[in-house]
């Protein structure tokens, strides 16, 4: 019976070291059904970078979308050759729906030049999934 206190005392012991260390362990497998919390990171589907000519508005449009799931923030972040060129965020339109248009002036892009789309969705934990595209 002594030995069971003395082992009782020392665990005792032990989560109150824990404790004033101010760690916090969380236990991330053992939510309850319905606790909200998401097990998956991010994931995109069909992500589209494209450029028309809008006669409305006479010039050329960049659009960006992508459907992701899991997701609380997306952007595309665009390279050509030389390196970095421009990011543009993407607007959850619909669910899990991700987009956004620009007109052409309004960017550092050029219809019709080759460029890598990086797709960037992050949820949010901090966890993210990348997917490149050409154009």
């Amino acid at each position: 019976m002594k030995k069971i206190i003395a082992l009782g005392k020392f665990t005792l012991g032990i989560a109150a070291l824990a404790l004033l260390s101010g760690c916090l362990v969380v236990d991330d497998f053992n939510r309850p059904v319905g606790s909200g919390v998401q097990d998956a990171t991010p994931y995109m589907v069909s992500p589209q970078a494209q450029c028309y000519r809008d006669p409305h508005y006479q010039d050329y449009i960049w659009e960006f979308d992508v459907w992701a799931e899991n997701t609380s923030q997306a952007w595309v972040d665009v390279y050509d050759d030389w390196g970095f060129i421009e990011s543009f965020p993407l607007f959850r339109e619909n669910g899990q729906f991700w987009s956004s248009w620009w007109l052409e002036y309004e960017t550092n892009l050029w219809c019709g030049d080759y460029y890598s789309f990086d797709f960037i969705a992050v949820d949010r934990w901090g966890n993210s999934e990348i997917v490149t595209r050409q154009h």
